[in-house]
């Protein structure tokens, strides 16, 4: 069978009421105490702490700034290849220019020397019926 619970004796409301308070005015006191040894700068663990993250915060901006030179870098690079592409282009358009001229000018002269043939045997079938 269950047994009935027990009441509560109002003193032990009290004590323990009290432990309450206690821990709450503990708690309190230390905060206060932190945030004094904070204003005066005498907090070793909070500015060590504070200044862990301010040496992290600090190497985060180098290492933004060594990512940004890369990149800048990078794009110069970009910049440089794009212009030796443009001048290969370039030479190989004057290039292929040189070469259409040099085919032409193969061509005439093949002409001229059909022509010359031509003349050539001209003259000697007139020279050979005189």
């Amino acid at each position: 069978m269950a047994v009935p619970k027990k009441r509560t004796s109002l003193s032990k409301k009290r004590i323990r009421k009290n432990i309450w308070k206690r821990k709450g005015y503990w708690a309190a006191r230390k905060a206060f105490s932190l945030a004094k040894s904070i204003c005066t700068g005498n907090s070793k663990g909070f500015c060590e702490q504070r200044k862990v993250y301010r040496d992290c915060k600090r190497l985060w901006y180098e290492q933004r700034k060594v990512y940004r030179d890369c990149k800048r870098l990078w794009y110069e690079q970009r910049k440089v290849y794009r212009d030796c592409k443009r001048l290969w282009y370039e030479q190989r358009k004057v290039y292929r220019d040189c070469k259409r001229l040099w085919y032409e000018q193969r061509k005439v002269y093949r002409e001229c020397e059909i022509l010359y043939e031509k003349k050539k045997n001209q003259v000697l079938e007139e020279s050979e019926s005189i």
